[in-house]
Formats: C-alpha cells, structure tokens, sequence
C-alpha cells in the first residue's frame, strides 16, 4: 500500500476477489473505490505520480501498470530486467524504471515526456528532488547523479561485511535530506543504513539482528523499520530511530513483514 503524495488517499492490492485489483481508498471516510485493473502480483509494491494522482504498480513481467485515481483507464509502461527496478520522487513528478531494455534507465514526467539514461546493472533506484540514487549488482555501490546523468559519483562502496551482497530498497526521505537503504543477502540476512545524499554521516540502524526498512516517516524525523528474523528464530519488532540512525526504541513486539 502506498499512501498519495496530498495524504488523502491509500492505494492498495485489494486480492478480495478471485482477481488482485488496484484499488483505493479515502483516508477520511474510509470508502474504497476498486479499479477493473489486475495485476499479477498481488505484493507488488506502488508509487504514487503528480498530475493526475495515477499509481504505478507491478503487472506482469514485462510492464508496469499506470493506473489513475479518477478512472479504470491502464497504461502499460515497458520494463526490463530479471526483475522490475522503479522507483517515484517524493512528490511523485518523476518517475523512474529500468526498461526498455536492461541497460537503460527511463525517468518519465508528469507530461509523459521521458529520458533514457544508459545504465546498466541497476539493481534499485531512488528519485530526489534533484538526483538519482543507483544502485548496482556485482560490483556492489550507490551513487548520485543529477537527473540528466551528469555529475556522477559513488556515494556508498561495497559492504563492509564482506559477503557477495547488495545494496536495495533505496528510499528517499518526504524532504529529501537523507537516504535510507539495506544490505541484502541469502537466508533473509538484511542490514539497514541511513545516509546523507553526498554520502556522510552513514549510521546503521541494525546493532546485531536482521534490520528491514518499512518507510520514512511523514515529517522525515525519522523511520520505521522491522528488526528480527522469524524464519531464523529471532524475536521481531517494530522499532522507530531517528534519521540519523540515533534513538532507537521499540514499537511493538512480535511485528513481522
């Protein structure tokens, strides 16, 4: 679920029915409207758009689904990739997928216009306000660009843990003053960091268990993110630490994914 950039509206996967359905819902009176558009991914995740206050979501595995607020209108947006890589500014101007093929990186406005940016091995991305946050496979990194491409640079090298993983789940905070992001690895191994956009003040969020970011919160103070592994055992919780990674405290005991 995704909530609109305005605070008014909750988009969701209604999997009610025999189908899973973009749906909607209003935060004040709690009516949901249910679109006709299907999406073969019940868990995808959705980012909101500006303009029309369309979502964008999974379809299938070869392209997103457009779906706008006001109608059961879809448009599908080619991808690429052994997975699908998109990603939506915190204002929803600027939307951002890999596709059309696996070496281009795509970022499309409100009026439909596009750029192609090539890039390739793109494993996550991030919209600022002003730049990109890439990440990459194998040769594990983050780096800031400007949204033209240009003024490149590596913001975060490779894990310090030393395992063959990678960095996902880039996100950028409502404000766009910081960047939060996880080491993933096999057997659900995850460890969660926040960072400046430049790349200084990196603070973990972890301290020995497996940390998942769950999202920023609305004022950017700080975040929300599970800590513990049920299918290892551990104990989980929903904790709170502010965006630098300080103030850590526990929310709720026993809160998974």
């Amino acid at each position: 679920y995704s909530l609109s950039v305005d605070g008014r509206t909750l988009a969701f996967i209604d999997t009610s029915g025999k189908k899973a359905v973009v749906a909607f819902a209003d935060v004040d009176t709690g009516v949901v409207t249910k679109s006709a558009t299907v999406t073969d991914f019940p868990t995808t995740p959705i980012a909101w758009l500006a303009g029309d206050s369309a979502v964008v979501c999974v379809k299938d595995d070869m392209n997103l689904l457009r779906v706008p607020i006001t109608g059961d209108a879809e448009e599908l947006i080619p991808v690429a990739g052994e997975r699908t890589v998109f990603g939506t500014s915190p204002n929803g101007a600027v939307l951002a997928y890999v596709g059309p093929d696996a070496s281009t990186l795509t970022l499309r406005y409100p009026d439909a216009s596009t750029r192609a940016l090539p890039l390739a091995d793109v494993s996550a991305v991030a919209v600022g306000y002003d730049r990109l946050y890439v990440s990459y496979l194998g040769s594990a990194r983050i780096e800031s660009m400007r949204l033209d491409g240009t003024e490149r640079r590596q913001i975060v090298g490779a894990p310090a843990s030393g395992l063959d993983s990678a960095w996902e789940g880039l996100t950028v905070s409502p404000d766009g003053t910081r960047l939060a992001f996880s080491e993933l690895f096999n057997d659900g191994y995850s460890r969660a960091y926040t960072v400046q956009p430049d790349g200084k003040g990196m603070k973990p969020l972890w301290v020995r268990r497996d940390t998942y970011f769950v999202r920023w919160l609305a004022d950017s103070s700080g975040v929300l993110f599970i800590e513990g592994n049920e299918w290892q055992g551990e104990p989980t919780a929903l904790m709170r630490a502010n965006a630098d990674g300080t103030g850590r405290r526990e929310i709720a005991k026993g809160v998974g994914l």
